[in-house]
């Protein structure tokens, strides 16, 4: 574009911007159906317009093909490198260029000789292309007129157009709207049969046969314009992530290949945490959310149960055990003929609430009883509530060990104190903990009684 025309268009575009902020009812709805669509470039001059660069330029307006659900039209252009969009409503204010971006830039166009250029335009994906830029490919079959073509098998019709909106060379068309059945399908090139591919992308080679069992599922025709290879595969749903809040009882779950009016079922859920001790939801079943997230709500039951589980923010438990969630098959409950089930799903806790302990003042005549076991011993600042004795030396005591030196040494987790009871505690045994901060004349003594090894949460069996 000449500089000028560059000013001038940039001094359009700032001149309307400003129009729709002082006046939202004359800008175009980028979300609504356009009323027209203009091939605007350098290439305007040669096919009638009287300059470039002009959205509003009738003579290379596409026409909208209802059949096709496609917008499209040729212009003869003269040989020579142009560049052009696709401004919508005869205005810049909503144009689409490269990648089928919004505001993207101009595709360039190289033409060795004078030729008819075919344009298209997909306001569904926004991918504005030409048939100099890219390959046309369509795939006719059995299956055409279950997404609304006049019939089967027609090459012609768009509505089973293979798409290339990133150039990346793979074209693909993903339908959720063939109902169940046994169909065959090809790609040609061109909107025509002259050129077509079958099976292990071979020139007019066999039809390629493919089936449905349930509606909805989508499918992803997918198409390599090197190899000429057609892919049709269903798109099922597979959880990607999961997090966890504690405080609210939400499991999120994060999933590809779902619809907002899928349904849920928890009682497929399966959470891991604590000890690697395993809980199965109850809660109930959950609409999801959209294509790509649910929520479900725990009740009071599960919230319980998995609260015990997941113990600590973040994706491993206090005791070390990662955090997991499990699938089983028809978790999504809309599919039920293939296997669906996801064994593997990191989780993500946050608001998890430190655990409550039982401390009591240091008294060598407390009688509790253990078993002869080695124990973690975990101190949580949130309890004891004494941040400012940080760091702290530790030292283990008991009536069975008298005065037994443990470490001196903290280790530090993430949120919580850790060491290790090297000495097997006993019947009777009794810890006492002594906090030394060598920084200042601060100390303090607590005690926790002990009835097992997993019963508070100062211990856990290593």
């Amino acid at each position: 574009m000449p500089a000028s025309s560059t000013n001038r268009f940039v001094c359009a575009l700032f001149s309307i911007a400003l129009v729709c902020v002082l006046t939202a009812v004359l800008c175009p709805d980028a979300g609504a159906a356009p009323a027209s669509v203009t091939i605007a470039g350098s290439l305007q001059s040669e096919a009638g317009c009287a300059g470039d660069w002009d959205p509003a330029c009738t003579a290379t307006h596409l026409n909208y093909d209802s059949t096709d659900d496609v917008w499209q039209g040729s212009f003869s252009i003269s040989a020579g490198s142009y560049a052009y969009k696709a401004a919508i409503d005869d205005s810049w204010i909503v144009n689409y260029g490269a990648d089928a971006q919004q505001n993207g830039d101009s595709i360039p166009l190289s033409l060795p000789d004078a030729t008819a250029v075919k344009f298209y335009y997909d306001d569904k994906s926004h991918w504005v292309t030409s048939n100099m830029n890219s390959v046309i490919a369509v795939v006719p079959g059995s299956f055409q007129s279950e997404l609304g073509c006049p019939g089967d098998w027609d090459p012609s019709c768009l509505r089973s157009w293979l798409q290339d909106p990133d150039g990346d060379g793979t074209y693909s068309f993903i339908t959720p709207a063939i109902p169940p059945g046994s169909y065959e399908a090809k790609v040609a090139i061109d909107e025509n049969w002259s050129e077509n591919y079958g099976e292990d992308g071979i020139g007019g080679g066999a039809n390629i046969s493919f089936s449905i069992t349930e509606n909805g599922i989508p499918l992803n025709f997918s198409y390599d314009a090197v190899t000429h290879i057609l892919t049709i595969e269903k798109m099922l749903p597979s959880i990607i992530s999961a997090a966890y809040d504690c405080a609210a009882g939400v499991l999120a779950i994060t999933a590809i290949n779902m619809a907002m009016d899928h349904s849920i079922d928890s009682s497929k859920l399966t959470l891991t945490g604590e000890s690697s001790a395993a809980y199965t939801l109850t809660s109930g079943s959950f609409i999801a959310d959209n294509a790509t997230s649910v929520h479900v709500v725990l009740n009071a039951v599960d919230k319980s149960a998995v609260n015990q589980l997941l113990n600590t923010d973040g994706t491993a438990s206090a005791g070390g055990t990662t955090y997991n969630l499990s699938a089983a098959d028809d978790w999504d409950s809309s599919f039920t003929a293939d296997n669906t089930s996801d064994s593997i799903t990191p989780v993500t806790v946050s608001n998890a609430a430190p655990p409550t302990t039982t401390t009591a003042p240091f008294s060598t005549t407390t009688t509790t009883s253990i078993s002869d076991t080695d124990c973690e011993l975990i101190i949580w600042p949130e309890v004891v509530h004494i941040p400012s004795l940080w760091p702290w030396r530790i030292f283990r005591f008991s009536t069975y060990e008298d005065h037994a030196f443990v470490q001196t040494k903290p280790v530090w987790g993430s949120d919580a104190l850790k060491t290790v009871c090297s000495i097997p505690l006993r019947s009777g045994s009794i810890i006492a903990l002594v906090f030394i901060n060598p920084h200042s004349a601060v100390a303090g003594m607590y005690a926790v009684n002990i009835d097992t090894c997993t019963g508070y949460l100062g211990l856990q069996e290593r």
